[in-house]
């Protein structure tokens, strides 16, 4: 009787520590998919370089468009990190629900 007692009780201290660690998972899923990525052009392009330095012509005009075109790669990249950390998570995560229907 207390040796099943004993490992009922260590298999309910696993499954808890199993579920604590896929509640951790979630939230970080959560926090993943709750941050924006986005950067935005706060002059709004070169027009108001022009309007406010007085300064124009090509060279700004080609800034602007590598500046867009940075802040594109960069928010590309973050994503597909992201969307790389999260597939990493989720099998983490169904990994442990496989541990948890174990131990029921």
């Amino acid at each position: 009787m207390v040796a099943v007692t004993t490992d009922t009780e260590g298999r309910a201290s696993q499954l808890a520590l199993i579920r604590g660690k896929m509640r951790q998972i979630e939230k970080v899923i959560a926090a993943l998919n709750g941050v924006s990525t986005s950067a935005e052009d706060v002059l709004g392009g070169d027009g108001p370089i022009a309007e406010g330095y007085h300064l124009s012509g090509k060279p700004y005009s080609s800034m602007t468009d590598s500046e867009n075109d940075i802040r594109t790669a960069a928010q590309t990249a973050f994503n597909s990190q992201r969307t790389s950390v999260i597939a990493d998570l989720n099998e983490k995560y169904r990994a442990l629900q496989a541990e948890a229907q174990s131990l029921l």
